[in-house]
């Protein structure tokens, strides 16, 4: 969602287009259908002066959008080209991050690889091949090298990813080195990262919030958050009903980390107020 413009956008169309609907009306007001494939992911980040678009698809490839001003016919409106785009995946993208403060684009796939590019420029930067658990090991050994689902970027200058072909995470630095992985032994559907970059948060089929240092991929319970839960069911918020009891589907943080709204497959939707500090 682009709060300014208030505009909504969706992919995953059937004519491989990616669309912008206005938050008022629910009307579409733009379909751009560039990439030859689906598109299966996109996220949107805002620089200084200009806001990005990113989109990846089955055609192997990623496309970097600088959307228009506030004095286009369309604020917030897709151009006709995309500025980059983005080659070097064998296989489907199936997930995309960025992040201007960092100037990367980071790009995962059915082949099993990250990519990293310029945000700004579209150079090529470097290939992440996550390292993997004993599941892994395995898939590795049967031909078949585990997929990445999703990947994160934080402003501490990590990059993370997970797959749900092993279920695990894994933490590397920009310049390629693994920090940590975790096999997290569940279906992960939600992640969210905390607004210093230093935790990442989890929800998945087990019906729970995890949350992890975006480092180690360990549990945050030490350090500055020692006193603070790790894993958070809605069992301590029996006005609304106790434990989730349903897969966690969506996370997002607000303003300031006050409020944590957790979706559930189930229909419903929580809100967890705690300390500021919860994530600290």
């Amino acid at each position: 969602v682009q709060d300014d413009f208030r505009l909504l956008f969706s992919c995953g169309h059937w004519d491989c287009s990616f669309r912008a609907t206005a938050l008022e009306t629910g009307r579409a007001v733009q379909s751009v259908a560039y990439h030859r494939d689906v598109v299966t992911s996109l996220c949107l980040v805002r620089d200084v002066r200009h806001d990005y678009l990113v989109t990846g698809s089955r055609d192997c490839t990623v496309a970097v959008w600088r959307l228009h001003g506030a004095d286009a016919a369309l604020p917030g409106g897709v151009p006709d080209a995309p500025d980059h785009v983005l080659y070097g995946h064998d296989d489907a993208v199936t997930c995309v991050a960025a992040s201007a403060e960092l100037d990367v684009v980071a790009s995962g796939s059915c082949d099993g690889t990250i990519m990293l590019h310029s945000l700004r420029d579209g150079s090529y930067v470097r290939t992440i091949a996550p390292r993997r658990g004993a599941r892994g090991r395995e898939a590795l050994l049967s031909g078949a090298q585990p997929r990445v689902h999703w990947v994160g970027l934080s402003c501490q200058g990590l990059v993370l990813s997970y797959s749900h072909d092993d279920a695990v995470m894994c933490s590397h630095t920009v310049n390629g080195d693994l920090l940590g992985s975790r096999d997290v032994r569940e279906r992960l559907l939600a992640f969210e990262m905390s607004h210093d970059g230093r935790v990442v948060l989890t929800g998945g089929d087990n019906g729970a919030v995890v949350m992890r240092w975006a480092h180690s991929l360990k549990l945050a319970s030490d350090g500055p958050r020692r006193g603070f839960e790790a894993v958070v069911d809605g069992s301590g918020d029996e006005e609304e009903g106790g434990r989730f009891g349903s897969p966690v589907r969506s996370l997002r943080l607000t303003r300031k980390e006050r409020h944590l709204i957790v979706g559930l497959a189930s229909g419903r939707v929580r809100v967890m107020a705690q300390d500021t500090d919860y994530l600290r």
